[in-house]
C-alpha cells in the first residue's frame, strides 16, 4: 500500500464529503493519474472494462481501507457511497504532513477540475484519455 495512493484516495473522498458511485471513484482516479495536466502518481494499473478504465488494485485498496475502518461504505437504493471515518480523517491529516506540496496540489486540481462532473462525463473523459 503506497502512501501516495492512500493519500490520493482519502483526499478525493474527503473532498466529496460523501462520494456516490463506485464508478465515479474509478474514473476520477484514472483521470488524475493519466490526464496530462495532472499526472498524480497513483500506482494502480487500469484495464478496459464494462464502463471504461477499471483497476482491480484500486478496488482492493478500497476494500482494505473499508475493512480497516478508514472509509465507511453505505448502500442506499442500490448505490454505494463512501465517506471518511474519524480514523480516516485523522490518518489523512498525518499523511498530509508526509506528502509533498506538489502532490497535494495535483489532488486539489483533480478535484477542482473533475469533482462536479457526472459519472457519464467522467467516463467519457476517461475513455478519451484511455484511447477508445
Amino acid at each position: 500500500m503506497e502512501n501516495e495512493d492512500v493519500f490520493g484516495l482519502l483526499s478525493l473522498i474527503s473532498s466529496y464529503g460523501k462520494l456516490s458511485f463506485r464508478k465515479r471513484l474509478q474514473k476520477i482516479v484514472y483521470i488524475g493519474k493519466n490526464d496530462p495536466k495532472i499526472k498524480y502518481p497513483f500506482s494502480f494499473e487500469f484495464v478496459r472494462y464494462h464502463y471504461g478504465p477499471f483497476s482491480f488494485d484500486l478496488k482492493n485498496l478500497m476494500d482494505t481501507l473499508i475493512v480497516g475502518g478508514f472509509i465507511k461504505e453505505d448502500l442506499e437504493h442500490s448505490t454505494y457511497s463512501y465517506h471518511l471515518t474519524e480514523r480516516g480523517t485523522n490518518f489523512l491529516q498525518e499523511l498530509k504532513k508526509e506528502i509533498g506540496q506538489e502532490k497535494i496540489k495535483k489532488i486539489e486540481f483533480t478535484w477542482k477540475t473533475y469533482g462536479d462532473k457526472s459519472v457519464s462525463e467522467l467516463t467519457s473523459r476517461a475513455k478519451e484519455i484511455f484511447g477508445w
